[in-house]
């Protein structure tokens, strides 16, 4: 792997290059639904005592981003993609610090980055809300995971990494709820680093064992009574669900899987081909694990860590939302931090088989070309899906936008349905002027009738109608104000 190591920073540099220009469209996106959600004042405010607000950091960063950006929505979109690729960095740099290898640092950023399955959901679809309530405690938690390696690799006289990983850790807890999907991670990777380096590490035995503790610990202290978690205790929920659990587990890595989760959709769950696939997938797995084993001595503990993590992770899946989980078989905001640990459990399997020889290696390019390739086409497909809400969306800003400067006292502007709840409240926070009134089409349609009795000046009424049918924002302006005139002409 010469190649690599001569070439390690052309290549992380195309391959950056590639996530930004895949990626480049989310900072043409708009917000949409919930998306809009941390512009109400309701959720401006910080809670700190008796618990932490399950997003803590989303309404920390919304109290700075609306200061700077007010309503152009394309800032925040940039904002989110210099994020994305900051984590995607964070990962490379993750895996190769803990992996000390080129190769498979670069194959795994390449499957993370890149995936339709993992991000889509969480970055693309206009639903903001999942960026900074869950997508951006990933960043501090893979530092937090590079402290967490050098200590563990470089033994005591890195104990000062250890307080560094402990304090990033708390940090991305501190942010949010969500940070707990990663929890597995930090407990399993020292555990199984212990038993598959037992010889060496033996002398610091009780220094390794006890290194997962600390993290529990403050994930139980920071968000033990949050209110985001069920009534029913995880431990009992496990106990009482054994077998759904592990059917449960099975699917989702299936629905993870490139091309297994493709094959599996095509199914309804109980019958003979899903469960084949699901067994399928446990085997195909079985044999990736078997094969890291026995050819690199060195990738175990990174690959045991990272299998039993993908399993805990996906039954926090499970135990926080079954009916979400086990219904997607595309992407998914809950396949983000699981995805990371598919990315690196299958760089770490590809680079066992590249080593073998060139044959394998040209194989492995055929694999990542057509990864490249379905990636581009399934994030695509989905873009031609959104099309019509991200337009209406626009088309809706962009109106009042301009509208803006021609608001004055007394002016009523109906909202076209498209918007929602929350993005009236967008508009109103930048766009409204004292004297004037929003409405939503879908909630409080306009009067003609009284409006006419009103005698409110036609000149200042402007309506945004939604048309479900072409799914087009429609002004009707002139044709209401025409018909609020006749109205007028009656009384």
């Amino acid at each position: 792997m010469k190649f690599f190591k001569n070439q390690e920073l052309i290549l992380l540099v195309l391959l950056l290059t590639t996530t930004f220009l895949m990626w480049f469209f989310i900072t043409r996106t708009q917000f949409e639904g919930e998306g809009f959600v941390y512009f109400t004042p309701e959720l401006a405010t910080l809670k700190f005592f008796p618990t932490l607000a399950y997003d803590f950091f989303a309404r920390v960063i919304f109290q700075i981003l609306p200061n700077l950006f007010g309503g152009k929505v394309y800032l925040y979109m940039w904002f989110q993609l210099a994020w994305m690729i900051l984590t995607d960095i964070a990962f490379y740099l993750m895996v190769r610090i803990v992996t000390k290898n080129r190769f498979i640092a670069l194959l795994a950023t390449f499957f993370f980055s890149l995936s339709y399955v993992g991000k889509y959901d969480m970055y693309s679809i206009g639903g903001y809300q999942y960026f900074v309530q869950r997508a951006v405690i990933l960043l501090p938690q893979l530092v937090s995971f590079i402290f967490l390696s050098l200590y563990l690799s470089r033994g005591t006289y890195f104990l000062s990494c250890y307080f560094l990983s402990l304090l990033m850790y708390t940090l991305s807890i501190v942010m949010g709820f969500f940070g707990s999907w990663f929890l597995p991670f930090f407990v399993f990777y020292p555990f199984f680093y212990f038993v598959f380096n037992l010889k060496i590490v033996k002398k610091h035995f009780w220094r390794i064992i006890w290194t997962p503790i600390p993290f529990l610990v403050i994930n139980l202290l920071i968000i033990g009574n949050n209110n985001a978690i069920p009534e029913q205790s995880i431990q009992s929920f496990i106990v009482n669900n054994l077998v759904h659990i592990a059917e449960g587990i099975s699917q989702q890595i299936a629905a993870l899987t490139p091309g297994l989760g493709e094959i599996l959709k095509r199914y309804h769950q109980g019958t003979l081909q899903f469960e084949a696939i699901l067994s399928l997938t446990i085997i195909l797995y079985v044999v990736a694990f078997a094969v890291i084993y026995k050819v690199n001595t060195n990738l175990r503990a990174l690959a045991a860590a990272s299998l039993v993590s993908l399993a805990a992770i996906l039954l926090f899946n499970i135990y926080l939302n079954e009916a979400n989980v086990l219904r997607t078989f595309g992407s998914s905001r809950y396949f983000y931090f699981p995805f990371a640990m598919v990315a690196l459990f299958w760089s770490l399997f590809f680079y066992s088989v590249a080593a073998k020889g060139r044959f394998y290696f040209v194989l492995l390019l055929i694999f990542c070309s057509i990864w490249l390739f379905y990636n581009f086409y399934r994030i695509n497909e989905n873009r031609k899906a959104d099309a019509w809400i991200q337009k209406a969306n626009k088309d809706t800003i962009s109106y009042v936008q301009k509208l803006s400067v021609m608001l004055k006292d007394g002016s009523v502007v109906q909202l076209p349905a498209n918007i929602g709840g929350y993005g009236e409240r967008f508009i109103t926070r930048f766009y409204e002027k004292p004297g004037t009134k929003f409405s939503m089409e879908i909630n409080e349609p306009l009067s003609l009738e009284k409006l006419a009795e009103q005698n409110v000046d036609v000149e200042k009424v402007y309506i945004l109608h939604f048309d479900p049918k072409t799914q087009t924002v429609v002004d009707q302006t002139e044709s209401i104000r025409k018909q609020i005139l006749e109205l007028k002409k009656k009384l």
